[in-house]
């Protein structure tokens, strides 16, 4: 029977080290996500914040060795540092004002400092506010793992961590944000502190165990470096072949750095010709893991920077990479055996190296794959199966090394002294590969190009572990084998095609096979990503990543309307505040009207280099313009740090996009406007839902009193302003008169900014009514914001109506333009009634345009080209059937009205009626007699449900006779919550069909009721068809019947 005093403090459940490793990531994540609110989100501040975390990790480590020699019981002080741990993340947000506060008194100017002191400055900050957790964990892991002396308690540990990498980004912070999850994980940390305490018990260990590391486990050969400099010779030869440009362009940029690594280098050298050897001692082991530390944490960091390369939401995405990394990890940490952990130690090594450069192909099919299926939650789970797959044997491999070397530097014991100084080496190497990877390796070399090169240097490390440590026949043999895998590296490119990355890239730019097409310029860094321009059928493109950035043909017309709209809108030409570079074009259309002073934000350097460089032409050289301040900071950073206030704050679509809809940016944003300064912030990219849509509307409708919405060429965007929007006419003029702003007037039909009215859907005195009209359709809760407590929760992937096309709007827009600030001429408010009439290529706005041409004789260019652009090529047949047309549209208006469900309905004065024909799919087992089936409230059946198959669904039906109809009643509503038209058309006994209503009310959630014109002769046929107002709405027909005379 085992004593007390012999237990094993691992009698508790396994629940404990799972539970840590779940927790410790996850607080650690929200911690980090914290910061960045105060620091900004770039690499370079992640970089400086990851290293300040690892190297205080460090310190709690070295101190855990230290104190554990005078703990009876080593658990109770991981439960003391766990509890901590809890208490600080508790009050770690409300801590976190008086961080950013002593930061902004204490940080370098954003104008006059170099970014190595504002670095520092964020590295300090890092310091002061995870120090004290990093520290904790740094005591709580070699505490916990005391004694472990087997690989599934460390796998326990990494599986956990997987988890938490999976949740904070998937579950957590999307359902309870950033405060609720740190609240959970506080009390996670709360319950495994009292299961240690309570589980600990007095842990001797015998003195076999205690014995200094005097003489290696096995014997192993000393290294004879003299021997070995024609192998270093040998592979350094192949490095520079294999990567000249760019250790060149790497010797030229850093010549201080290059120097001292040569003098290292050389003193090594001088060092071996007198023989020095070295036998494997625990500062060996020390040294391997450091190694580890620094490759898991530096390669970890390249494959999350490739991941979001190509996906769609950086967040996510790198937590599902994450996840995957430390689930790999926990597989190797289950591969352990403690028989003779040595011998493998090189081959864990070697097959890193080898399993890297074998995943170099997969880089090139990730796109493919994903582009195999367009269902969201194949494709997410496709991200994943890639995530894993490409990182599974790498990390596999340095998740054995792990563990092989914790279990040799402690020789076996697990020893919580020696493990805690090895974790110590595996923080300060993590620490290192978090600081050298985002800043030295990927600009200099690539992401590609770094994980050849250090595919090659683990195949080279473990080439010399198998060598040193592997005790066993034709060791020689296999470390040649492995060193020979050096060579391998240059034949394991990935090209990364741009044509197949995504469907808008495949639009852009035509395979080469097709067409040709020509890279004009090729960049990468850690905050924008791969940028690259090309060339095909004319058009300049900028790519970055899987994004279309903009381009010197039809998207250059919808940014350069942007720019005009926000200076529309106030008579301010101080200084303007442009976030994210894009192209540069809209940026040049933001200078032409006049500024004292730009501002551009910009993060990364290859999209600014893109910028002034291929599309140098495109946007006039606007990076050389002296008025023109450009800042390498983010928008936040900027806004909080700057006292400086601006006329025009606006985001570039193809660079900040939807990033910036957080209450908290607009906040700032509001509080450095001037008087009458506006915010013009785009919606994202892609079609956003009605629910997307009222998200933002209402985030910003939070901080501002005044919000409008707008549509230019295809792109949402919001303008929001302290003060009521009016149209400034002092400043339009001004512009009108300005030489730089005749380019962009010749691409309006009426040569005036005011033309731009024509994308204007709600004003901001009509903004009550948008919000009702869409909360109908999103179902989204009225205290629901995106914020920075919920970072990804203005991009919900949720089914619903999508804003697809101008024709969407329609139903919500308002009924008169925006006012004017001064007063206006005849001709300029003629004008901006008719641009603002006309709407988006809208038949509705041909009465109205006519009406001004008569009234106003001084529009009647812009007018007459309009109404010839609405009509197009059948003016002569509109004009010889105006009599017919009018008869024909006059029966269709009939009394429409939406009236509530009754209760009961009378059925004696219906007409039988007979399905004879329908068009769309049936869903759900519906078939389109249900709509015939006297159920007419919804809650009780289904009635006939479908989706569009080419054409609107539809129902045919007929009367048993020809019959003057009075009155038409239909229950139809869009299964996804979308808005719905509800057209109906009659045949008489001749065949002829009669418009007998054209839509009604789109968000009608009762029964339709159609007053029938008298003018419609007798009819045999009723026909109603649901129009929804995405190309795919579900849509259901719960009834119809009719009341003849």
């Amino acid at each position: 029977m085992t004593s007390p005093q012999n237990r094993a403090p691992f009698s508790i459940p396994p629940l404990l080290f799972f539970g840590s490793g779940f927790g410790a990531f996850v607080l650690t994540a929200l911690s980090i996500y914290y910061v960045e609110h105060v620091l900004g989100s770039t690499a370079e501040t992640r970089a400086n914040v990851l290293a300040a975390f690892f190297l205080a990790h460090a310190t709690g480590a070295l101190s855990a060795s230290i104190w554990s020699a005078r703990a009876e019981r080593p658990l109770r002080l991981y439960a003391l540092a766990i509890t901590a741990l809890a208490l600080y993340g508790a009050s770690f947000p409300l801590l976190l004002p008086m961080f950013r506060e002593l930061y902004l008194g204490l940080a370098p100017s954003i104008h006059e400092s170099s970014q190595a002191a504002r670095g520092a400055a964020r590295f300090g900050f890092g310091l002061l506010a995870l120090g004290l957790p990093a520290f904790l964990t740094g005591v709580s892991t070699p505490t916990l793992l005391h004694g472990a002396k087997r690989g599934g308690l460390v796998a326990r540990l990494a599986l956990g961590a997987s988890l938490g990498a999976w949740t904070s980004a998937y579950v957590l912070v999307p359902a309870l944000g950033l405060l609720g999850s740190m609240w959970l994980v506080v009390l996670i940390h709360l319950v495994l502190a009292f299961l240690a305490y309570r589980h600990a018990a007095p842990v001797r260990l015998e003195g076999e165990a205690r014995r200094a590391f005097d003489e290696p486990e096995i014997e192993a050969p000393p290294i004879a470096w003299n021997k070995l400099v024609p192998v270093f010779g040998l592979v350094g030869l192949v490095l520079t072949i294999v990567f000249f440009r760019s250790m060149l362009a790497f010797v030229l940029q850093r010549p201080t750095t290059v120097a001292l690594v040569s003098g290292a280098s050389l003193g090594a050298l001088l060092l071996a010709r007198r023989g020095i050897s070295l036998r494997p001692s625990f500062h060996f082991f020390l040294f391997l893991a450091f190694v580890n530390g620094y490759l898991v944490c530096g390669l970890g960091f390249v494959w999350t920077h490739l991941f979001a390369v190509f996906g769609e939401r950086p967040i996510p995405m790198w937590g599902a990479a994450l996840a995957a990394l430390f689930l790999a990890v926990a597989c190797g940490a289950l591969l352990f055996s403690s028989g003779r952990p040595r011998y493998w130690i090189g081959f864990a090594l070697a097959l890193g190296g080898i399993s890297v450069l074998l995943g170099m192909d997969a880089w090139d099919r990730i796109p493919a794959f994903l582009a195999a299926s367009s269902d969201r939650d194949v494709i997410e789970l496709g991200r994943h199966i890639i995530a894993l797959g490409i990182l599974l044997l790498p990390a596999v491999s340095l998740g054995l090394h792990l563990v092989l070397t914790l279990h040799a530097a402690t020789q076996g014991s697990w020893d919580v002294g020696r493990l805690g100084k090895a974790h110590a080496a595996l923080a300060l190497g993590a620490a290192l590969g978090a600081w050298t990877f985002p800043s030295l390796f990927i600009p200099e070399l690539g992401s590609v190009r770094t994980l050849e090169l250090f595919g090659a240097l683990l195949l080279f490390a473990g080439a010399i572990g198998i060598y040193v440590l592997a005790n066993i026949p034709r060791r020689r043999l296999l470390a040649a084998v492995a060193l020979s895998g050096v060579f391998w590296a240059p034949l394991f490119p990935a090209s990364w095609e741009i044509q197949t990355q995504n469907v808008a890239a495949l639009m852009a730019v035509p395979h080469p096979a097709s067409e040709p097409s020509k890279e004009l310029f090729r960049a990468e860094d850690v905050n924008g990503g791969l940028i690259r321009v090309i060339e095909a059928r004319g058009v300049k493109t900028i790519f970055a990543n899987d994004r279309v950035v903009g381009d010197d043909a039809g998207a250059r017309r919808g940014k350069h309307r942007a720019a005009h709209t926000a200076t529309l809108l106030t008579a301010g030409r101080e200084r303007a505040l442009l976030i994210g570079v894009g192209s540069g074009v809209m940026l040049n259309a933001l200078a032409a009207h006049g500024f004292e002073e730009i501002v551009c934000t910009e993060t990364s350097a290859a999209r600014i280099a893109a910028a002034g460089g291929a599309f140098a032409e495109a946007n006039r050289d606007v990076l050389n313009r002296p008025e023109l301040v450009l800042l390498k900071e983010t928008a936040r950073n900027v806004l909080m740090e700057s006292a400086d206030r601006y006329d025009v704050i606006a985001v570039e679509a193809g660079s900040a996009g939807s990033f910036f809809h957080r209450r908290e940016l607009y906040a700032l944003a509001a509080s450095r406007l001037r008087r009458q300064g506006v915010l013009l912030s785009p919606l994202s990219a892609k079609a956003p839902s009605a629910r997307q849509l009222l998200l933002v509307v209402r985030t910003a409708r939070s901080v501002f009193p005044h919000v409008s919405l707008w549509m230019a060429d295809g792109q949402a965007f919001i303008v929001s302003s302290n003060e009521p929007l009016r149209v400034d006419l002092e400043a339009l003029r001004s512009d009108r008169a300005r030489a730089e702003m005749g380019p962009y007037l010749d691409e309006l039909a009426s040569g005036s900014p005011l033309e731009l009215l024509d994308g204007l859907v709600v004003t901001d005195d009509d903004m009550d009514r948008f919000d009702d009209a869409l909360s109908a359709l999103s179902h989204l809760g009225r205290a629901e914001l995106a914020s920075d407590d919920r970072p990804i929760a203005h991009e919900p992937d949720e089914p619903g109506p999508y804003v697809q096309s101008r024709r969407v709007f329609r139903p919500f827009r308002s009924s008169r333009p925006i006012p004017f600030r001064g007063e206006p001429s005849r001709f300029e408010k003629a004008l901006a009634q008719a641009a603002f009439t006309r709407g988006w290529d809208d038949p509705r706005a041909v009465p109205s345009l006519s009406r001004l041409w008569s009234d106003e004789p001084t529009i009647s260019d812009a007018a007459s080209f309009w109404l010839l652009d609405e009509l197009s090529s059948s003016v002569r047949e509109l004009h010889a059937e105006l009599d017919t047309l009018g008869d024909l549209l006059g029966r269709a208006d009939g009394d429409t009205q939406c009236q509530p469900i009754p209760r009961l309905v009378s059925h004696a004065d219906h007409v039988p009626l007979s399905v004879i024909g329908s068009s769309g799919a049936s869903l759900d087992g519906t078939q389109p007699r249900g709509a015939l089936d006297s159920i007419f409230d919804p809650a009780l059946g289904k009635g006939w449900t479908a989706r569009p198959e080419g054409r609107a669904v539809f129902l045919d039906v007929a009367l048993e006779k020809p019959l003057m109809l009075h009155t038409v009643y239909v229950v139809a509503r869009a299964i996804d919550g979308a808005a719905i038209r509800v057209r109906l058309l009659g045949r008489d006994r001749s065949g002829a069909w009669h418009p007998l209503a054209s839509g009604g009310d789109v968000l009608c959630m009762g029964v339709r009721r159609v007053r029938v014109s008298e003018d419609v002769p007798a009819l045999t046929t009723l026909r109603v068809e649901i129009q929804g107002e995405t190309i795919a709405a579900r849509v259901a027909l719960h009834e119809l019947w009719v009341e003849a005379s």
